[in-house]
């Protein structure tokens, strides 16, 4: 994120604070996934628990989701990073909430705090209210989730993973609180140090309250669990024993020798069977069949009946053992009835009959009902068959012989074939989810659920087995309940924390104002002296840094009194100072000017003589000097001659052609010797340089070497009517001038002996291309074509103008060099337009180029040709070694290209005695 051009120092800070902000946030989260991931594999390598590999997935992902996010971070996209970090860690929040117990405190309180803080100290303002917002809403929707949505068999988070995320989330939050104090400005120091008090003070007096909380609440918690746990298992060995007693004595009226006698002789004598079925609560019928499975009679005097084909009666003659049925259903009553029978055996082992007793399912409720009552307020007790139909339930019997939620249709038949369920009416208690979570749950566990249809508020619920049937009992306890010695524990911790932060505030206050009264004297005074009162003394007795403080402000105090006093004299001399230096400065700023304009002089100006008076004349102007002179060395170097200058003493000096020899006449002829500036005054040894008539005002000179590479070309002289008149600086730019002025006067010669060179090549130029012409006119027997009334003919001579003069023509030269050619001459009866006329001299443009290229390759073959022909003949000469040869064949040669002219190839004897003589000398 780039900085605003125009942002001010505490935006641009905010602005890095939040980078910074971004980058270790981002980095811690994505460290901390990826670790946790690992250890989920680990705690799935260890355990084998299956439902950990759903938080491995879920973990991977917010793991990519968090690296992404980090990635982002680096290209820049800040806000980008922060709301996939904070949408990331809201949804996996929901999930574990979802999978795992005792973690919602974490994730739905403190996880949207700590997100908000982040938001706060990473987003722009508009940003941050908005995820804000979010983080609200999310801790709102993880709460709900653990509270209606979780999953029935959901993982123990345990009290010690509960106790380290709300220690991790304390330290978040502590030190989140602590960044945010650095970016946060206050508009005094003791409310930074009252903020910061309370909230170094407050957040770890919370964290351990929180903790102890905890503690306290795990206890009391496990506590309620036990007794919960002792409570099941109470009602279990309650019903249990009632069904063993039951058991036990039919066990024993089987054996009893009357029912064997009654079962082998029926007597009528059923006196005995009432005193037996006295035994027995809730007893609706108790009888004895025969081994056919006939009423033989009961304690009703009832003598008929067939229950040959009931499962009781065949359950027990195959097996001779005791045998309860499930509960049924009375076919008279519409009541839930059970039977207990039991084989009836002679002394030799023989089968006689069955004794079976029909007793009442209202036996359960009221087992049910005094053990809900035994434990105490809250609890409700439930007793399920293995089709989960409800046998008793303390709480609503109403809801007895309906099952939990309904069953399919092949289930339903098989329940209402055997008289389990009624045929018609309400079938089930709407509890599917108790179902759900039985299924889940394992026997003496702790879950919660609901036990009444339509309940908004869940109860601990745990679950046992009964010994002799597959039965399930369940023992129920209201949240409220369950809880309760954990939430006043908690209101009682909660009180105890009000009156520690009290104490806090207060203690935070005092210290604060202890602190900060100091501070405020100290600041009182500064004040004071911003206002310029400075007569009064600051006094404050202390050995801290505080009064180190204020013996510095003292100090300061009386420094600037005394400074006060001198002020007047010190601003004027400040002052002439200043004037000096924009002196100084104006005058280096008009040198500096001179210097561009005379760069400019150099490049605009090639004319030597009006370079050298230009620049005199500038420089006089710019720096006020009397005379400027520019001397440059004559062709000898012997003397130095004036070639410019501006006052009229030099003019005087131009006219009758001022030199001074060189090294020995006026500090000019020193420095054009030495190569190095020299500066005179009119005092001493050089009071003689200022004998010249000329100039008769000069009281200080300088004169400066103009040279080009090695060579000294001349000096710049420089006359001021005042003593002293250069400075370090005026030699400097002086210096500067004298280079630019050499390098002008090299470039002027230059250009100068460039154009000279120009010229001459040109005029060289044009009369070899004005011989090459004329020869070529010569040679060539056409000197033009005509072309008219559809034919073209060539001129032999120059043409005359055979029409009138009234035909209009348009006559254009043929120009090469700038020299002319000849003329297109155009003729026709109507007048030549601007257009038609400004195309022909193109045309003619064009030809001229031809024409001479076309000349110049004329030549170049002529030439070609006669290097050939000189070529040939050297060859045909080289090739004889005897003299009278190589003059026939030169005499030949030289004929032939001469087109059989008469030549003569002789040698001279005088001539060859003259050359030996000369060899004999």
């Amino acid at each position: 994120m780039s900085t605003p051009e125009n942002a001010t120092p505490l935006s641009t800070h905010m602005t890095h604070l939040r980078q910074v902000n971004v980058q270790v946030i981002t980095l811690i989260n994505m460290l901390g996934a990826w670790l946790l991931l690992i250890g989920y594999v680990a705690g799935y390598a260890i355990t084998r628990e299956a439902r950990l590999l759903n938080l491995i997935a879920m973990q991977a992902i917010y793991g990519f989701a968090i690296t992404i996010a980090w990635g982002m971070r680096k290209r820049g996209q800040g806000q980008g990073a922060i709301w996939l970090l904070l949408l990331s860690n809201f949804a996996a929040s929901i999930f574990l909430v979802h999978e795992i117990e005792w973690v919602a405190i974490f994730f739905g309180i403190l996880l949207p705090i700590i997100s908000s803080m982040v938001a706060w100290q990473t987003l722009p303002k508009r940003s941050a209210l908005g995820a804000i917002l979010v983080s609200i809403l999310s801790g709102i929707l993880i709460v709900t989730t653990d509270l209606n949505f979780g999953a029935p068999n959901r993982l123990s988070g345990g009290f010690f993973l509960t106790s380290l995320l709300i220690v991790a989330g304390g330290t978040a939050i502590f030190i989140l609180i602590l960044n945010g104090l650095r970016g946060t400005e206050f508009k005094s120091i003791s409310t930074q140090l009252r903020v910061a008090f309370l909230l170094t003070s407050i957040l770890p007096v919370l964290i351990v309250a929180i903790f102890q909380t905890l503690i306290l609440a795990n206890v009391l918690t496990t506590q309620a669990t036990n007794t919960l746990l002792q409570n099941s298992n109470a009602f279990t060995e309650t019903l249990e024993s009632q069904l063993f007693s039951i058991i036990n004595s039919v066990e024993e009226d089987a054996s009893n020798p009357a029912i064997r006698n009654y079962l082998q002789k029926p007597d009528g004598n059923t006196a005995f069977l009432t005193l037996l079925a006295s035994r027995y609560p809730d007893l609706i019928s108790y009888g004895l069949l025969n081994k056919d499975g006939f009423l033989v009679v009961d304690n009703r005097g009832n003598t008929r009946g067939n229950e040959r084909d009931t499962t009781y009666f065949q359950n027990t003659i195959s097996t001779r053992i005791t045998y309860i049925s499930d509960v049924v259903l009375d076919e008279n009553t519409q009541r839930g009835v059970f039977f207990v029978s039991k084989a009836v055996l002679d002394e030799q082992g023989n089968l006689l009959g069955v004794l079976r007793i029909k007793i009442s399912a209202e036996r359960l409720q009221t087992i049910a009902e005094e053990s809900a009552a035994q434990f105490g307020p809250g609890f409700s007790v439930i007793i399920l068959d293995d089709a989960n139909i409800i046998l008793a339930h303390s709480a609503d019997p109403d809801l007895r012989t309906k099952t939990l939620s309904v069953p399919n249709r092949n289930v339903l038949n098989a329940l209402q074939q055997a008289g389990r369920l009624p045929l018609a009416g309400q079938l089930n208690a709407e509890l599917d989810s108790l179902e759900k979570a039985l299924a889940k749950a394992t026997l003496k566990t702790v879950f919660t659920g609901f036990v009444l249809p339509g309940e908004t508020t869940r109860n601990y619920i745990t679950v046992t087995s009964i010994a002799y049937k597959p039965w399930k009992a369940l023992i129920a306890q209201q949240t409220a309940v369950f809880l309760a010695p954990a939430i006043n524990q908690t209101l009682s911790t909660s009180l105890i924390i009000l009156i520690l932060l009290a104490a806090v505030y207060f203690g935070a206050n005092l210290t604060a104002n202890l602190l900060v009264e100091p501070i405020q004297t100290l600041t009182a005074a500064a004040q004071e002296l911003g206002k310029g009162k400075l007569n009064a003394p600051l006094v404050l007795p202390r050995k801290d840094e505080l009064g180190t403080l204020a013996n510095v402000l003292e100090n300061t105090r009386q420094q600037i009194y005394e400074l006060l006093e001198t002020l007047e004299q010190r601003v004027e001399q400040r002052t002439s100072e200043l004037m000096q230096a924009n002196e100084r400065n104006e005058r280096r700023a008009q040198q500096l000017t001179l210097a561009s304009m005379i760069a400019h002089a150099v490049a605009s100006v090639q004319d030597v003589n009006e370079l050298l008076q230009q620049i005199t004349q500038q420089i006089s102007e710019a720096f006020g000097y009397y005379h400027v002179g520019i001397f440059l060395l004559d062709e000898s170097g012997e003397y130095a001659v004036l070639r410019a200058a501006n006052s009229q003493g030099g003019q005087a000096m131009l006219a009758r052609g001022h030199r001074l020899r060189v090294g020995r006449q006026g500090i000019v002829g020193t420095v054009t010797n030495t190569g190095r500036y020299r500066i005179a005054l009119d005092v001493g040894e050089d009071a003689v340089f200022f004998n010249n008539p000329d100039l008769p005002n000069t009281r200080s000179e300088a004169a400066l070497p103009l040279i080009v590479g090695e060579t000294i070309i001349g000096a710049l002289d420089v006359q001021s009517t005042e003593p002293n008149a250069f400075s370090q600086d005026d030699i400097v730019v002086l210096s500067l001038l004298s280079d630019q002025i050499s390098v002008a006067i090299q470039n002027a010669r230059l250009f100068e002996q460039i154009r000279k060179d120009l010229s001459e090549m040109q005029r060289i130029y044009v009369e070899t291309s004005q011989l090459g012409w004329r020869a070529l006119v010569r040679e060539s027997s056409t000197s033009g074509y005509r072309y008219t009334k559809g034919s073209i003919e060539p001129l032999r001579k120059i043409a005359e103008d055979e029409e009138k003069a009234a035909t209009p023509t348009l006559e254009v030269p043929i120009v090469v060099r700038g020299e002319k050619l000849g003329a297109l001459k155009l003729r026709r009866p109507v007048p030549w337009t601007e257009a038609e006329t400004r195309m022909y001299q193109a045309i003619a443009e064009r030809m001229s180029f031809a024409l001479d290229n076309a000349r110049l390759y004329s030549e170049a073959r002529r030439r070609a040709n006669l290097e050939r022909v000189i070529a040939d003949t050297a060859t045909k000469i080289s090739s004889s070694v005897r003299v009278e040869t190589i003059l026939r064949i030169a005499a030949e040669e030289i004929s032939n290209l001469l087109d059989g002219s008469e030549v003569l190839v002789q040698l001279q004897p005088e001539a060859i005695t003259r050359s030996e003589s000369k060899i004999t000398e």
